[in-house]
C-alpha cells in the first residue's frame, strides 16, 4: 500500500492509537488492525467512498490533479467493537482543509466533487467496545 502525507483523522480511540496507514497487520496491546476493502476513484467525479459494514478509513493516497485518481483504504480493527450507521458531516471546500473525526468516532468515508475548491463531506462513525463508547 503506497505512503501518504494525507492521512485522515483518529482512526479508533485516538488516546489508543495513532497512525497513518498501517502496515499489513498492525498490533497495539489488545488492538490489531488488518488491512481491508480499497477503492479508487477519480477525484473530481464526485463518487462518496464508504467502507464495508464493520470496516473504518485507515488512509487516503492522491496522485495527480483534480482528475488524478485518490484510492481509499478500510480496514478492520479488533477490539471486540461494533461501528455505528455513519453520520455525514457539511460540505466544506476541500482547498486546503483540514478533518478530524469528533472524540469517540472514527472515519468511515469521504465524498468529494470537482476541483481543490469542490466539496467534500466526511462520514463518521461512533465505536462501540463491550457495551461501552
Amino acid at each position: 500500500m503506497p505512503r501518504t502525507t494525507a492521512t485522515l483523522g483518529a482512526v479508533a480511540a485516538a488516546a489508543l492509537l495513532t497512525m497513518t496507514i498501517p502496515a499489513r497487520r498492525t498490533r497495539a496491546g489488545n488492538i490489531m488492525i488488518i488491512d481491508g476493502y480499497n477503492q479508487t476513484v477519480k477525484e473530481s467525479d464526485g463518487v462518496p467512498v464508504t467502507c464495508p459494514a464493520n470496516q473504518v478509513l485507515l488512509g487516503r493516497a492522491h496522485s495527480g490533479d483534480k482528475n488524478g485518481n485518490t484510492t481509499y483504504y478500510c480496514g478492520l480493527i479488533f477490539i471486540d467493537v461494533q461501528v455505528s450507521a455513519p453520520y455525514w458531516s457539511d460540505a466544506e471546500r476541500e482547498g486546503n482543509s483540514s478533518f478530524n473525526a469528533p472524540t469517540g468516532q472514527a472515519l468511515v468515508g469521504r465524498l468529494h466533487a470537482g476541483d481543490d475548491n469542490g466539496p467534500t463531506k466526511y462520514a463518521t462513525a461512533s465505536l462501540t467496545a463491550g457495551g461501552e463508547p
